[in-house]
């Protein structure tokens, strides 16, 4: 019988290890690979987190522009709103207003020859506040009437006249289709039709004619 015996004349720190690169070496290199993949990662995260601060800086400062528009956008909102109360206040003066040219392009032609005017005028207008609708037997201004403003205008005439015809026939004039759509009334003031005195034939007067009303709601 045939025995394989066989002796090792090694010492253990002699043996040598059967891996191509010794256990002493790997694990420097190792420890140095381990140390660059985590400069390499602490350099990553450091240039990850100066990427989000510059996003957030930018993200903030869209967020000032955003909140200075936001206030300029409200301030035209306020400025739209305010021009848009003036337009429809136009639009109610525009829809109340009076318009005289025709009255006095045509007075040359309705004063008789028998008058002469000493002065024309259009007096001041007067604003009330008056119940757009009143109620029968309501006083104005009672609670729960819709107010509306209105102001009374009218036409002041004086000069001398032949006679109290030539007034009466002026009055006709006035209150004919022509004028309607304006003149509402015609008055000669209680005494102002009166004598010029002196030999004069002639007679003072006034007559005030009242036009349409100018209505605000």
């Amino acid at each position: 019988m045939s025995q394989t015996i066989h002796i090792n004349l090694l010492k253990k720190t002699e043996r040598r290890s059967p891996l191509p690169v010794r256990f002493r070496v790997m694990v420097p290199l190792l420890s140095c690979l381990l140390v660059l993949i985590v400069l390499f990662a602490a350099g990553l995260l450091r240039l990850k987190r100066k990427s989000l601060e510059v996003a957030i800086a930018d993200i903030i400062l869209k967020q000032d522009d955003l909140k200075n528009s936001h206030r300029e956008f409200t301030e035209l909102k306020k400025r739209e709103r305010v021009t848009l109360m003036e337009a429809e206040q136009f639009e109610s003066y525009l829809g109340g207003r009076l318009v005289y040219a025709p009255v006095l392009l045509d007075l040359p032609r309705v004063v008789p020859p028998t008058m002469q005017l000493a002065s024309l005028q259009i007096t001041a207008p007067v604003r009330v506040l008056l119940p757009a609708s009143p109620k029968k037997g309501a006083l104005a201004g009672a609670k729960g009437d819709k107010m509306s403003d209105r102001e009374a205008v009218g036409l002041r005439l004086a000069g001398l006249v032949n006679s109290a015809s030539s007034i009466d026939a002026l009055k006709a004039e006035f209150l004919s289709e022509t004028f309607t759509n304006l003149i509402v009334g015609v008055e000669v003031p209680q005494g102002s039709f009166k004598a010029s005195g002196g030999a004069s034939a002639y007679y003072l007067f006034e007559l005030n004619a009242a036009f349409t009303e100018r209505v605000f709601k």
